[in-house]
């Protein structure tokens, strides 16, 4: 017996499973009597109902929808006839809790969606191989198997092109291009709350390749003093964003939480009287403030608009990244001339940005000069509150970890020093997390 949307949104009900004695239905409470004894005169036997949380119920409803084999629960319920199918066109926000009975690949990225908030994940990727197209969600830095129903795969290899078409028509690019990378990105409203997604497609031999970053657009993002920074860290980032001028740099590979922490700062010090200018590569989180994108096909690089934004007056500018002599020299008088400049650097540790800038073409008098705060960065999952075992619990998917909290090093204005190790081992000798995980982080 499967139902049909309109059926299973209507009056809360999701199958869950069904054998020769009884049906097993999910519902966030019991149906009233007149749907239960509807459902067993269809069933012709007993129905037992299962609780689920809302959130639960919604996924599951949007992934049964999503599979489009729906058949009449009863025969007053009929299906939609509408042509409102995936490829509708893009709006700025698209509601994800607005499931639709025919069109499977719009139920299908609602329900990933909401699953992987839910889960609490940052990434989702699909895959296309040969013969499947697995799903998995990327859970504080790891990737695990987004799960199914049980029966069947989450996403069936003849789904992918669907989703791809609903997913690239909401980031507003074109749906039949499948040759070609794309980027773009879209606002989705799920029952969480609002995100912004990032969206990236790549060909590959058997499909396309497709990730989404997921950014909450809430007032739940962090706070300086809640990425896990020792003492003087804290103090010495504190103080050097409360000035009127001077450099922050901050260092660390992708994905090591460097782009929160500059975020993080600026939202500390955005009260309205200070112009702020961001230079990214992409935007990923939004602020009150004046964001531009790079787009190096049309001249918008980071120097080159480094140069037009010392022109727009500004108090507060981040620089995404200093790859380049022109931006590194550019990004250190900037400093010099009155401006507060937060920005990352490529290199491994805090001790070493200092020679990478001096690499770049920055003088060494200059940064002598500027005394900046140097700090360098990585992420580790935090051992579970609820069970602190290493065969874990249900809480964190029996991994025995659960959240994510930084690991800083620095290079103090007055000589302070600190390692990314020193902070492992403080963080291990807290119960915070595990020296295998530090060693993961720093090696």
């Amino acid at each position: 017996m499967k139902y049909t949307a309109s059926f299973m949104r209507r009056h809360g009900l999701v199958p869950l499973a069904e054998d020769a004695l009884a049906v097993t239905v999910g519902c966030a409470a019991p149906p009233a009597a007149p749907i239960r004894r509807l459902l067993e005169a269809h069933h012709l036997r007993p129905v037992r109902f299962a609780r689920l949380s809302p959130q639960d119920l919604l996924v599951r409803i949007q992934r049964a929808a999503a599979h489009g084999t729906e058949e009449e629960a009863d025969a007053g319920i009929r299906r939609a006839g509408s042509s409102r199918a995936a490829d509708a066109d893009a709006t700025d926000a698209t509601d994800a809790t607005d499931a639709t009975d025919d069109a499977p690949a719009v139920n299908l990225v609602n329900s990933l969606l909401n699953d992987a908030v839910a889960q609490g994940a940052s990434d989702i990727h699909v895959e296309a191989h040969r013969s499947a197209v697995p799903v998995r969600y990327r859970i504080d830095g790891r990737l695990v198997p987004a799960a199914g129903d049980g029966k069947r795969p989450l996403l069936a290899p003849g789904r992918l092109p669907a989703v791809s078409a609903r997913l690239k028509v909401l980031a507003g690019l074109n749906a039949a291009e499948r040759r070609r990378p794309q980027d773009g990105r879209f606002t989705a409203r799920l029952t969480a709350g609002a995100i912004d997604v990032r969206f990236s497609s790549m060909p590959t031999v058997d499909g396309e390749s497709l990730v989404l970053r997921l950014f909450p657009l809430g007032d739940d993002r962090l706070g300086l003093d809640e990425l896990g920074m020792p003492q003087v860290v804290y103090g010495q980032v504190s103080a050097r964003i409360e000035r009127s001028a001077g450099l922050l740099l901050l260092c660390g590979p992708t994905g090591s939480g460097k782009t929160t922490t500059l975020h993080s700062a600026l939202r500390r010090i955005n009260r309205g009287d200070r112009k702020i200018i961001t230079i990214e590569d992409p935007v990923e989180y939004r602020l009150d403030a004046e964001q531009i994108q790079t787009n190096e096909p049309a001249g918008l690089t980071f120097d080159s608009l480094l140069r037009r934004v010392l022109r727009q007056d500004p108090d507060v500018i981040m620089v995404g990244e200093i790859r380049d002599p022109e931006t590194a020299r550019l990004t250190a008088r900037a400093a010099l001339t009155g401006h507060l400049v937060l920005a990352t650097v490529h290199s491994r540790r805090a001790s070493d940005v200092r020679g990478r800038l001096i690499d770049l073409g920055v003088e060494p008098r200059l940064l002598d000069r500027l005394d900046p705060v140097l700090l360098s960065q990585r992420l580790v999952r935090l051992r579970c509150r609820s069970c602190k075992t290493a065969r874990g619990c249900r809480e964190c998917r029996f991994t025995g970890y659960r959240g994510r909290t930084g690991l800083f090093g620095m290079e103090g204005p007055g000589g302070e020093r600190l390692t990314l190790a020193d902070d492992g081992r403080a963080k291990c000798e807290a119960g915070l997390t595990t020296e295998e995980e530090v060693l993961w982080a720093t090696t």
